[in-house]
């Protein structure tokens, strides 16, 4: 018997009387549901038992399904009950019986390519002799044009004290937090700077993500199943370099600076807090997100791109 997990949003009112509605009819069709709210996925439903994810939400449920079956064969389908509703295939009022098709294998798959990010510190970077020790406030940061150090960052200096690596359908930002105080950001891929920041912050986006924080940023939209990433500054100082479409298979290494506590968010929603000096490698995942999409390419693209009107 086929299974299908029921995702819905606590905090929408109309979000679990649809999931409970849909979860009689699946069982008409001889499939099996598991209702789970979308605060605690992965404790309550074993992803590998799974034929498909219906979410009842908003995007935001929709980020945190990705993440949690991310890798998976398990496609998603979103039931728009958001504001945007970018990735949302289906309305409410299209429910039960617009499920059907999906349960019958009637669409084709969508695949979405996600970031992953990790983050740590060099032992330059902590040391008492490092640039983190020697700086007392976001204008002691080195400049890009103060010597060959800069030019080739040290990214193969070994992490000390790595995080866990943070998994993103959308974006990952690093940004100031909660500090009114600008950062600096160094860019660079395999040991070169490609631009030093003063901004905001800086947004790395996925073709998926490129319709959100980054276009709100002045970022191009990307199709939405490229490979490539787009990197996009927050606010930046004096730059005429606002935003940049890389390849997919291009290695960031950020390098943060800041007087204060600055933080990475992975698609806004989870955030870990960066010292001065910290490193934060982003790359494209191996792991993707799938969609089940019914219609034609150019129609889901005119839905998204009706929605930016």
């Amino acid at each position: 018997m086929d299974k299908v997990a029921l995702i819905y949003q606590p905090m929408v009112e109309e979000a679990f009387p649809l999931t409970r509605a849909c979860a009689v009819a699946l069982e008409r069709w001889g499939a099996e549901s598991v209702l789970c709210s979308s605060w605690n996925l992965g404790q309550d439903i074993a992803s590998a038992e799974l034929r498909m994810a219906v979410t009842f939400g908003g995007d935001g449920t929709i980020l945190r399904t990705a993440r949690w079956l991310a890798g998976t064969p398990v496609p998603i389908v979103g039931v728009q009950m958001g504001r945007l509703g970018f990735l949302a295939e289906l309305l409410p009022s299209d429910l039960p019986d617009a499920l059907e098709p999906y349960l019958a294998g009637s669409h084709w798959l969508d695949q979405r390519a996600m970031l992953q990010a990790q983050v740590g510190l060099t032992e330059e970077a902590g040391g008492k002799d490092g640039p983190q020790a020697q700086q007392t406030d976001a204008n002691a940061v080195p400049k890009a044009d103060e010597g060959a150090a800069l030019r080739r960052i040290p990214v193969e200096t070994p992490l000390r004290a790595a995080a866990a690596t943070f998994l993103a359908l959308n974006d990952i930002v690093v940004g100031r937090g909660q500090s009114p105080r600008t950062l600096t950001i160094d860019l660079a891929t395999e040991g070169h700077l490609l631009h030093q920041f003063r901004c905001d912050g800086l947004i790395v986006a996925t073709a998926t993500g490129s319709t959100a924080y980054s276009f709100a940023a002045g970022g191009p939209i990307l199709a939405p199943g490229s490979a490539e990433v787009v990197v996009t500054a927050i606010c930046p100082h004096i730059s005429a370099l606002r935003s940049l479409v890389l390849p997919g298979d291009t290695p960031l290494h950020l390098r943060v600076w800041s007087s204060q506590t600055a933080m990475l968010t992975a698609d806004g929603q989870i955030d870990e807090p960066l010292t001065s000096g910290a490193f934060v490698d982003v790359e494209l995942s191996d792991r993707v997100t799938l969609f089940a999409r019914r219609g034609t390419r150019p129609e889901f693209y005119r839905r998204v791109l009706s929605k930016l009107e």
